[in-house]
């Protein structure tokens, strides 16, 4: 398995450039369209090396087949995009901005993750995204894989889209979480706890949001 992983990581290391590249192409496109200046924050990442390693050594001993000639297939987060709304209401703008750039490919189809039932029901019905999943964590949030090339097995980008709130429930979990899940039970009922906090307010700025829209209409 050592010397799959070494050359799974001279691909990572002969597409730096391209990775770069794509990186800058996509936040390009976002910087010039219409709803950047709706989005709160963007945030850009690029996986490093090392976390690179464990994530493939973790495939491997999850019983994925991965190898030179599937590996941008497998691995579809090398880079990634963090799209962070203030509102709700606001995901829709995004939502159709990704999935209909003509300059972009989606990958797989949108994905979901949300615990809430009325949220759920929200990207089912309003967004029309059919794959929505619930994790044990409580964690919400839309994830897209595009990339810019006509070919398989070619560099991916995954984009990430949440409120803000989202966000810093998103930041906590990931202190304790990340790369491993912590076993202590009181944190992860903790977390849970504060996810629902979190939903709870998200709901709350969409009133805000509505309330202060049809004032503006007046």
């Amino acid at each position: 398995m050592e010397e799959l992983v070494e050359n799974l990581l001279k691909i990572y290391d002969e597409y730096e450039e391209t990775l770069n590249s794509l990186q800058q192409s996509i936040e390009g496109d976002f910087m010039s369209s219409e709803i950047y200046k709706k989005i709160h924050t963007m945030k850009f990442r690029k996986k490093t090396r090392n976390h690179l390693k464990e994530k493939i050594i973790r495939k491997i001993s999850e019983g994925k087949e991965i190898s030179e000639l599937n590996f941008f297939n497998v691995i579809t987060d090398l880079i990634g995009f963090r799209i962070l709304l203030l509102f709700p209401q606001q995901f829709k703008m995004v939502h159709e901005y990704i999935c209909h750039n003509p300059k972009w490919k989606l990958k797989e189809k949108p994905i979901a993750y949300t615990w809430d039932p009325e949220t759920k029901d929200f990207f089912k019905n309003e967004l029309g995204i059919k794959n929505v999943k619930q994790k044990d964590s409580y964690y919400t949030s839309l994830h897209y894989v595009i990339n810019t090339y006509n070919k398989q097995n070619t560099p991916c980008c995954e984009i990430q889209v949440r409120t803000l709130l989202e966000e810093s429930w998103g930041e906590v979990d990931h202190s304790f979480n990340y790369p491993h899940q912590n076993s202590n039970k009181y944190l992860q009922d903790s977390l849970k706890a504060l996810a629902k906090i979190i939903v709870s307010a998200t709901k709350l700025t969409e009133i805000i949001y509505n309330v202060g829209t049809q004032e503006d209409n007046l």
